[in-house]
């Protein structure tokens, strides 16, 4: 049973991070943990890159009870070689990236066919880190203690900064314009 895009229904409940009915299909038939979509996804990749961790961890857990093939054949998608690492990290799914770290260890140098590893693609992710920006101690301090996660915080951290650049003076430049050239 597969759709014209190649979806199994193991591939849409991976999608939608149904767990229990991950299980109960991965059971039923392990063969569906190995079948590709037409971007040559697994079930398993299918749920990393919709963030659906629970649904991953338990279609993990049937691959290694299963032991039908390596691990890697699972975890990354043929047409770009980006693995589950890399989209889990691409869409800023941080807590996730830890567990498949912690689960493939083997997945943290492996490069897609850019040439990009998984610390590349976090490198590119602004959100990872504290900000570069100075900040007055006031602000730095209030900056630590504020969880930048969700959307709505990502914008108070974007006016936050924006806020601190635009009322900072500049001793040496107190214009602020570029005198270069």
């Amino acid at each position: 049973m597969v759709n014209d895009g190649g979806y199994t229904p193991l591939h849409h409940t991976a999608s939608v991070g149904n767990k229990r009915m991950c299980e109960c299909l991965a059971e039923a038939d392990p063969s569906l943990l190995g079948i590709r979509n037409k971007n040559k996804e697994t079930p398993l990749f299918i749920a990393a890159l919709h963030g659906k961790m629970d649904a991953f961890l338990c279609l993990h857990s049937v691959i290694i009870r299963s032991s039908s093939s390596s691990d890697h054949d699972y975890t990354r998608r043929l047409t770009a070689g980006n693995t589950v690492l890399h989209v889990a990290i691409a869409f800023e799914y941080f807590d996730f990236a830890f567990q498949i770290i912690h689960l493939y260890k083997n997945l943290c140098d492996s490069m897609n066919e850019q040439g990009l590893t998984p610390l590349h693609i976090l490198a590119t992710k602004s959100s990872a880190f504290a900000s570069g920006t100075y900040l007055r101690l006031c602000k730095r301090l209030l900056y630590q203690c504020l969880l930048f996660s969700s959307a709505n915080n990502s914008e108070l951290r974007d006016i936050f900064i924006e806020e601190e650049e635009t009322t900072r003076t500049d001793i040496e430049n107190p214009t602020g314009k570029c005198h270069i050239g």
